[in-house]
């Protein structure tokens, strides 16, 4: 609450760069800081408007009496609530009345122009989006998480990360309810039971997944796990992906149309020479040469 009014760009891009970080648990955080992220665009002069410090103070009142989010239950059903108005979509996943996380954010230039419609269905589409990494641990993926510990506990690099981590010898990792996160909070994945390979066609292969790319199909595992080679072991997936070999748009050059070959204007003009190999031996010779005219 003592921070004091940015004076410069650069003040106001480290004051906006720490409240980005909590801005899961500020709703509506696109449209509130609105008008402090506007005066980073480039070329506009900085002028510290009424406007731009109620919104630094408001922000600033919202880091520090926000309500507590609640912790998800994959046994029980989300909702999303999605909202949006002229300049930013904003969003909140809630599990029986109690908020899980918010989102939002601005829209573009293209998306201002959209009809009332057409924004509600961007806002739905961009919350599902981010929330959709929720059904990779679903009702029916609920061992996943057992199968994660017991991997843990049996890898023999995973089980000592795990040691280092509980004795405060890492930053990088740390241990929470028998699992491994990394400093993202994103979960530690053992290379164990096939739970790597399980989870690669729960965000590829299923129909919420859709198929996607290799870069979607890495965001979506990113948002949650981690494991070493994890964007390697995602482009040998997607890759040998039959559904997507067969069905995917071809994004190669199209070959040029066949031409006949110029027509000779008399003997030895043009002349092609070849050799057969590999046949069984016939009086001590093993190829044939081919001499066309």
């Amino acid at each position: 609450m003592e921070w004091e009014a940015p004076t410069k760009v650069t003040e106001l891009r480290s004051f906006l760069g720490l409240v980005n970080c909590y801005r899961r648990f500020i709703q509506g955080y696109s449209s509130r800081a609105a008008p402090l992220t506007n005066l980073l665009k480039k070329g506009k002069p900085w002028v510290w408007s009424d406007e731009c410090q109620r919104a630094f103070d408001d922000l600033k009142v919202a880091m520090s009496q926000e309500p507590v989010l609640a912790l998800p239950d994959f046994t029980k059903p989300f909702e999303v609530h999605t909202d949006a108005s002229d300049f930013a979509i904003r969003g909140v996943l809630m599990q029986e009345r109690h908020p899980i996380a918010f989102d939002s954010r601005k829209m573009n230039d293209t998306e201002r122009h959209y009809t009332v419609q057409e924004k509600e269905m961007t806002t739905i589409i961009h919350c599902l989006r981010l929330k959709a990494e929720l059904a990779a641990i679903s009702k029916a993926d609920r061992d996943v998480l057992s199968r994660i510990r017991e991997g843990l506990e049996r890898d023999p690099v995973t089980k000592a990360l795990m040691g280092l981590a509980k004795e405060g010898k890492t930053q990088r990792f740390s241990v929470e309810d028998g699992l491994l996160y990394t400093k993202r909070r994103r979960l530690y994945v053992p290379k164990w039971d096939g739970i790597r390979r399980d989870l690669l066609k729960e965000c590829h292969d299923t129909k919420w997944a859709g198929h996607p790319g290799q870069r979607r199909t890495v965001a979506l595992l990113e948002s949650i796990y981690f494991w070493p080679q994890l964007k390697d072991d995602v482009k040998t997936y997607v890759r040998t992906c039959l559904v997507c070999q067969q069905d995917k748009i071809e994004n190669k050059r199209l070959a040029g149309l066949l031409e006949p070959l110029p027509i000779p204007v008399g003997p030895w003009d043009s002349i092609t020479l070849n050799f057969i190999s590999a046949l069984p031996q016939s009086e001590g010779y093993g190829l044939i040469m081919v001499v066309i005219d």
